[in-house]
């Protein structure tokens, strides 16, 4: 438990990179550089490198949406960082939380395509992501 309330926390809403390259490990890392404490909710589980994707096992879009209403109930978040969401049904379920909670500050890094060239979310998510997702962000920060 976060015992200094002035410290921040964040709620990172992304997949699990078995490398530790990207996902949910990298937004940790980045969390504790800017001094905050960060939360997890976990969109999916990757075995991969930087060079290839094995395997990606999404979690249940309910379960995304439990997490994230649980994280928000009990502390103080100061921001949500989103990335890999997969699918659409993921989707939903974070416009969902997001429209109950207005006034925290979040960002979303539209991840779809994996290093490796993998895809990460599909079509129907991509769609509801630009109609529905980021109208209810504060900052975009795509990658090339």
């Amino acid at each position: 438990m976060n015992a200094d309330r002035r410290i921040p926390y964040v709620l990172t809403v992304s997949g699990f990179d078995s490398s530790g390259c990207a996902g949910l490990q990298m937004d940790n890392r980045a969390i504790h550089a800017v001094g905050a404490m960060p939360l997890n909710v976990p969109t999916a589980w990757t075995v991969q490198t930087p060079h290839s994707m094995l395997r990606c096992r999404l979690a249940n879009a309910e379960d995304v949406q439990g997490a994230m209403r649980l994280m928000l109930d009990a502390y103080p978040i100061s921001a949500i960082k989103i990335g890999m969401l997969g699918n659409a049904a993921i989707v939903q379920s974070v416009v969902a939380v997001l429209e109950e909670y207005p006034r925290i500050f979040t960002v979303l890094d539209p991840v779809l395509i994996a290093s490796s060239g993998a895809d990460l979310l599909d079509v129907a998510g991509r769609e509801f992501m630009n109609t529905a997702l980021i109208p209810l962000v504060n900052l975009v920060t795509p990658n090339l």
